[in-house]
């Protein structure tokens, strides 16, 4: 049988974000509602979906070759858009779909939404760059580069959750006005996050280069990877701490201030001393993370100082 010619498989991906980003703003709604399980089901029901769909899809059936990379692509469109419609009916049996549409609500939804936006397209570009920067030293680094941050992003998974859910808790104690919890919440998830990340540096110190062996056969690719793991390893903790706690100044409605410190700190520090290091001090790969990790720690050091000085007043 002859198949129809397909779209790039940029244009798959594409698709895919509007099913990713509706299940974004579902889940975000259930957190707030004290139902992080429930949106937590409807993810992995998306990831449940995508195994069988990507084997299919990729692979083919019978006599059916499959689509290669294409039906990766269309895999994932289907499956976040079968947990999307099954959120929806969620919603929907529960009553939650019902109400009236709020001009006012939604302006205000803007004005905290557009800094966060902005926020996290800095921060996500400013984390595109260091990975151009890598690119300009050959395979190799990217190929190591890779291997790390997908080890590291499975990891930053718990402070990830634990932002969210610090952002949650102090929102409610603030809205119910009860400000002498504010710092007692912070400082919990703080602790939870910084043993975390304390386990994490240590575990990717002793065995990153037993990881990166076991994801790669290529000599210099385990070296690099395993001496980027003992750079990214000692960054995780600072890390872990200003996710947190910009966390917690969310959910004191304190957005416009952190995401200029955080373009600020990027884009006009740490990014230059990742140039700085990784190229004109001759450190190579290595420099240019180190570079990036001294930014990280600088906002991991300020944001904390902001939320202890905006919750002052409730603590005297």
């Amino acid at each position: 049988m002859c198949w129809p010619s397909s779209p790039p498989i940029g244009w798959r991906w594409r698709r895919v974000l509007v099913p990713v980003a509706l299940l974004m703003v579902i889940a975000q709604v259930l957190n707030a509602m004290d139902r992080p399980w429930t949106a937590a089901g409807f993810a992995f029901l998306a990831v449940v979906l995508n195994i069988p769909l990507n084997y299919v899809l990729i692979w083919g059936i019978g006599d059916w070759p499959g689509l290669g990379l294409v039906g990766a692509g269309l895999a994932s469109l289907i499956a976040e858009t079968l947990a999307l419609l099954v959120a929806v009916i969620w919603l929907a049996r529960h009553r939650l779909l019902r109400a009236r549409p709020d001009a006012a609500l939604r302006r205000r939804l803007a004005r905290g939404g557009l800094p966060l936006a902005i926020g996290y397209t800095g921060e996500g570009a400013a984390f595109a760059v260091i990975g151009l920067m890598l690119g300009i030293f050959g395979a190799t680094a990217l190929a190591a580069n890779q291997i790390v941050q997908a080890v590291g992003g499975v990891l930053y998974m718990l402070p990830l959750g634990m932002a969210a859910a610090v952002a949650i808790r102090i929102g409610q104690a603030s809205g119910s006005g009860d400000p002498a919890r504010l710092r007692p919440i912070a400082v919990a998830a703080i602790g939870v996050v910084t043993i975390w990340m304390v386990a994490v540096t240590i575990t990717l110190i002793l065995l990153g280069g037993r990881i990166a062996a076991a994801l790669s056969d290529d000599s210099g690719v385990v070296a690099l990877a395993t001496a980027m793991f003992v750079i990214v390893a000692l960054i995780q903790v600072a890390d872990g701490v200003q996710s947190t706690t910009l966390g917690a100044l969310r959910g004191i409605m304190d957005f416009v201030w952190p995401t200029r410190l955080t373009l600020l700190s990027y884009w006009l520090f740490a990014l230059p001393l990742a140039a700085v290091l990784g190229f004109w001090a001759g450190l190579g790969p290595l420099g240019v993370w180190a570079g990036y990790g001294i930014g990280i720690a600088l906002v991991a050091i300020i944001l904390p100082w902001r939320f202890w000085r905006l919750t002052a007043a409730a603590n005297r």
